[in-house]
């Protein structure tokens, strides 16, 4: 492709020149000066002095500017362009891309007709690919490449036959063609050098020859690659063709045959890996069968491919992407074939080594490791003599690294530094058994290997990190020892680390990094002004997170947001900045803080700001664990899917640690089925990695909630057997005894979590065993007295977590055996940190002392109010005087002490108040003054809208409005309370209380689809009893005597506890008696008359029933 046609190969760079270096005596003079300037530029360049390049290439620029002839003119364009090149060269961040961009721009702006403008619009496309490529809003970023590229399409006459043209009016000529501008080298000196646009104009209508159009050529392969990176295959497809299409002599013919297939397996690719999320079966096969066509259509462009452009140097990559592709559609006979065909058919035993390379390459980015690893096997065992052998070996390290082999992976690299020892690979080889020494803390062994590759290869591409890890064992040697020896070392690591400033003045990153650690070493010694003075010389402000940490930034969390705000105020680099707010995002989130909305805001703010992908990740991660804290896991997930698993930075270890997240978003959200679907997908994805072990345990305790036992205890055996020493087994334990609870095991379980308890002595899961033991002899066996034996045992260890909900438990088995003495023991138990059991403990406490001495509990409650100094404290014995009326009936006197709480401790903790107003309006509601109800409900509502007692509230006013019989406003506010607590038990109950409304409104055909919704949606609640009997007595009304009896049948056999099963019976019998069957009918009205837990009403409905039916018969 044609850059510079019109000057002397020179972009980057030149001195400052005083004003008289220009004086021009005319324009053959000028000429040569301009020439003499650009060639400067190049040798400053050269000389790696690219300020002072940029600096004389304003100072050009300025100069030209002012003049009108054509030379000068020509001069400051090229000026230009040349100092917008050097911006978009040593661009690595977005705002570093955006200025290239703006100076290109500006070239544009000044001179709309410049020769170089289908440059300019070519090298802003490449800006905004570099920008889309590093993962900054890559969508747009792609499509802005596209818009600038398609502007060189439209400006050229050869494009009106482009069939995406056809309908579009194009103006070719706009701009200059640079494709039929030509440097003639012939006779032509320094003072030819720069080449005005006439004279090339006047070559140009005297030159016959026939030009290649190869920028466009370029720019039509580059818009199809920008489609494909949009994920936009058809659109890629037809970019490509128009190369075979038209540009037939052009070098990138072969190219686009390639990449159509390319483009054909990646589209397929992407189907078949949404077809793995698909939860729908028949939409999975479809995927799937969509996927197919595409791979069959990759294998028949490959194949033309190779039939075609056998002689092409992409013949061997085509073959093996052949290969692949015939992996993926289950032909591996034929993939093998090929991979064997595309070896034998070359007689070089350099280009089959290559070849063979090649294809443990395929392997190697496929992730088929034990594939890859026979591939550069067989390189190394066939072609051990040729230059690809190091690469072999090197790779197959790696093949053992990524597989998690750690010990076959450092033998490859050692026989790298043993049988390669002059090769490029040794470095990195030797780079990476040092880190598995340091890992080891056998801080020789790695400081042996790093200095022999500092030594032979002091300026590889990895010298620096080499250098760097170098200065840090010396750090790590320090840690532990005696202070002189420390000292020693400390000052011994700022010795390799001043070596590295000095020696890779280019490694800006580690150059960074190494002053960070000498600040750290000053730290360690005591002298923090030097720390000071070293840390305060750094170049970077992305390092001042980091530099903060190092000096000690002391004091609360919110202190330290405060030095943070203010850092931001003096900052000017954006990544510096998001960096920043991301550490104050992590801040406001902690539990010291807990304002997760602030932490969203600013972690939004970091996202704007970020410049690089790796940043935006991060803060996109932490972004997804506010929602997470929020309860928002759908929300969550889209972030981590969109932001940070599709985006194309994302590395391995990330993306591993997000489908962990997503999988443990989906149980925290209750969605077991898919929970087990993700975390069977990541177990079987990463088999032994370090989350492995939890992904397990979780997936049981998914089974375990989705109701499949057997699976879960299959999933907790797999702890004991495979992660024996994860810190999971204890976990696992507990969870196989859930499972036997589960399924209705309970002396089993308790059997089991006693013998495991016994194998595994002193275990400090031990409180939560006995805790679990104590659940089932309540729940399971009935069985109170064992329960509180293994709560008392509970309460030895005092600093569980599960010790207050022990002590409130106890406290109930207690009073509700009537030991109120033993009660109240048990519930000051209670720690007051946890604010829940400690308020209801309190309440109970109230509740006990009210039975025997009321008024001595609202004495010691007022004593308590009176003298304590904590606000906190006051409130609960305010709350706890209001109890006190409750269990007296005296709901008005519990509502002025409510009152008490929200009118005169103003500033309280907010969830004090509130909780204070939710038994304020419940005492309303037992006082049955429902329109106070409505009003104090608004008032929570208005005063605390996102306090967690806030639903109560709109449960409260809801069915106070089903009590005024206004059904309407009932259903509406119901509503509001499903909204609010999607997944909890208030919605099910205001679901079905939604349905009771309907009912009450006479509108009993909606009201059966209601209750019906509500039973498909919650068919394990107890209120489907209700349902079925309420569905079953809207028929019995109509007189469909068999509908109804199906639903009452229901009830009768699969709710035997349900309350109205008197009621039941009777109108089930009365169905029977209406179709004939007298006798049926007689036994269940016998069953009602003799039942002994039937109301007076039931017997009393049974009895003239039985006795009509024997008048009747």
């Amino acid at each position: 492709m044609i850059i510079a046609i019109l000057l002397v190969a020179a972009v980057l760079s030149v001195p400052y020149v005083n004003e008289h270096y220009f004086h021009i005596k005319n324009l053959s003079e000028m000429r040569r000066e301009a020439g003499n300037r650009f060639a400067e530029v190049q040798n400053l360049q050269a000389m790696g002095q690219a300020k002072a390049a940029r600096d004389s290439l304003h100072s050009l620029i300025e100069y030209f500017s002012n003049n009108t002839d054509e030379i000068s003119t020509i001069t400051a364009q090229l000026g230009m362009f040349q100092l917008a090149a050097n911006y978009k060269q040593n661009a690595i961040s977005r705002s570093e891309f955006e200025s290239a961009i703006y100076e290109f721009d500006k070239l544009l702006k000044k001179y709309p007709n410049t020769m170089v403008a289908e440059q300019v619009f070519y090298m802003i496309a490449k800006c905004y690919i570099e920008m889309g490529d590093i993962g900054h809003d890559s969508k747009r970023s792609y499509r802005q490449a596209i818009a600038n590229l398609e502007k060189i399409e439209q400006n050229r006459p050869e494009s009106m036959n482009f069939p995406k043209y056809r309908q579009t009016e194009l103006k070719p000529g706009t701009y200059f063609n640079i494709d039929r501008g030509k440097v003639k080298e012939v006779n032509r000196d320094l003072s030819k050098q720069l080449y005005t646009r006439a004279e090339m104009m006047r070559e140009m209508a005297t030159d016959t020859t026939q030009v290649k159009a190869q920028l466009l050529s370029d720019v039509v392969l580059l818009i199809g690659q920008c489609y494909a990176k949009l994920g936009e295959g058809g659109k890629a497809r037809e970019q490509y063709q128009l190369i075979l299409d038209f540009f037939q002599e052009s070098d990138l013919v072969d190219d686009a045959q390639k990449y159509i297939g390319d483009s054909y397996e990646e589209e397929a690719n992407q189907l078949m890996q949404k077809a793995e999320g698909e939860g729908d079966g028949a939409a999975r096969d479809e995927l799937r069968q969509k996927a197919l066509v595409l791979y069959n259509s990759a294998i028949e462009t490959y194949l033309k491919f190779v039939n075609v452009y056998h002689q092409s140097d992409l013949i061997s990559k085509v073959s093996i992407k052949l290969g692949g592709v015939y992996f993926k559609v289950n032909e591996s006979k034929k993939a093998y074939e090929i991979f064997s065909k595309a070896i034998n058919s070359i007689k070089v035993i350099e280009d089959q080594a290559r070849v063979q390379l090649d294809i443990g390459n395929y392997y190697f980015e496929e992730k088929k490791w034990d594939d890859a690893v026979e591939s550069y096997a067989k390189v190394l065992q066939n072609y051990s003599t040729t230059e690809y052998a190091a690469n072999a070996q090197y790779l197959l390290a790696s093949c053992y690294e990524a597989k998690g082999d750690t010990l076959e992976s450092i033998k490859a690299y050692n026989d790298v530094c043993e049988n390669f020892r002059s090769s490029a690979f040794y470095p990195g080889s030797a780079f990476k058994i040092g880190k598995y020494y340091i890992d080891q803390k056998n801080y020789g062994k790695a400081q042996q290997f790093l200095r022999q590759s500092i030594s032979r290869f002091p300026d590889s591409p990895v010298a620096a990190q080499t250098q760097y890890l170098l200065g840090r064992i010396y750090m790590y040697l320090a840690e532990g020892v005696d202070s002189s020896d420390a000292s020693m070392k400390y000052r011994l690591a700022i010795e390799e680390f001043d070596k590295l400033i000095s020696n890779y003045d280019q490694a800006r990153d580690w150059i960074e990094k190494s002053t960070l650690a000498i600040g750290e070493c000053y730290m360690k010694l005591g002298l923090k002004e030097q720390a000071r003075t070293t840390l305060g010389g750094l170049k970077s402000e992305t390092a001042l997170v980091e530099k903060y940490r190092i000096l000690g930034v002391e004091g609360s969390d919110s202190s330290i947001v405060n030095d943070y705000t203010e850092q931001l105020k003096v900052l000017t680099d954006n990544q510096a900045k998001a960096q920043i707010l991301i550490e104050i995002g992590r801040k406001l989130k902690g539990e010291e803080m807990n304002l997760t909305d602030s932490a969203i805001a600013t972690f939004n703010e970091a996202i704007g700001l970020a410049q690089d992908s790796v940043t935006l990740m991060t803060a996109f991660g932490e972004l997804a664990d506010c929602y997470i804290r929020k309860g928002e896991y759908k929300r969550a997930r889209a972030i981590f899917k969109d932001e940070i698993l599709d985006n194309p930075r994302c590395e391995e270890v990330r993306a591993i640690q997000i489908n962990f997240r997503i999988a443990e978003s989906f149980f925290r959200d209750k969605m077991y089925p898919e929970a087990i679907a993700a975390f069977t997908k990541f177990i079987e994805k990463n088999p032994s990695h370090a989350l492995t072990s939890a992904a397990v345990y979780l997936l049981g305790k998914s089974y375990s909630q989705n109701g499949d036992y057997g699976k879960a205890r299959d999933m907790y055996n797999k702890i004991f057997t495979q992660f024996d020493s994860s810190d999971q087994v204890d976990g696992a334990g507990l969870g196989y005894v859930e499972a036997l609870e589960g399924e209705g095991k309970s002396k089993e379980a308790i059997t089991y979590a006693l013998e495991f308890m016994k194998k595994r002595p002193g275990i400090p899961s031990a409180p939560n065993f006995y805790f679990k033991i104590a659940e089932i002899y309540r729940t399971g066996l009935q069985d109170d007295d064992a329960a509180i034996e293994y709560l008392e045992k509970m309460l030895k260890f005092s600093e569980n977590y599960l010790l207050s909900a022990s002590a409130y438990q106890l406290g109930s088995l207690y009073a509700k055996k009537g030991n109120d003495a033993k009660a109240i023991e048990a519930y000051e138990k209670v720690k007051k940190a946890d604010v829940e059991y400690f308020r209801a403990s309190q309440g109970e406490i109230g509740s006990i002392k009210a039975k025997t001495d009321p008024e001595g509990a609202i004495q010691n409650y007022e004593k308590i109010e009176s003298s304590s100094n904590d606000v906190a404290d006051k409130i609960i014995a305010r709350m706890g005087i209001g109890d006190v009326y409750v269990a007296q009936k005296k709901y008005m006197d519990a509502v002025e002490s409510y009152r008490v709480v929200y009118e005169q401790y103003t500033t309280a903790e907010p969830d004090l108040r509130a909780a204070a107003i939710i038994k304020l309006i419940e005492a309303l509601n037992n006082a049955e003054k429902i329109a106070d109800v409505i009003k104090w409900a608004d008032r929570m509502i208005r005063d605390f809208p996102d306090s967690k007692f806030t639903i109560n509230a709109y449960y409260f006013k809801a069915n106070a409005y089903y009590a005024q019989k206004d059904f309407r406003k009932a259903r509406d506010v119901f509503k509001q309370v499903m909204e609010l607590d999607s997944s909890g038990a208030l919605a099910e109950v205001a679901l079905y209380q939604r349905a009771e409304c309907l009912l009450s409104m006479k509108d009993q055909a909606n009201a059966v689809k209601e209750f019906n919704f509500f039973m498909q949606t919650h068919p394990k609640s107890q209120l489907v009893a209700n349902a079925l009997f309420q569905i079953g007595t809207i028929e019995w009304g109509n007189e469909n005597w068999s509908v109804a009896k199906k639903y009452y049948t229901r009830v009768l056999t699969e709710y035997p506890d349900f309350p109205m099963m008197c009621w039941t019976k009777n109108y089930l019998a009365f169905c029977y008696d209406k179709e004939g069957t007298w006798r049926k009918a007689k036994e269940f009205y016998e069953d009602v008359r003799t039942g002994g837990a039937c109301d007076r009403e039931a017997k009393e409905f049974a009895k003239k029933q039985i006795q009509s039916i024997n008048v009747k018969h």
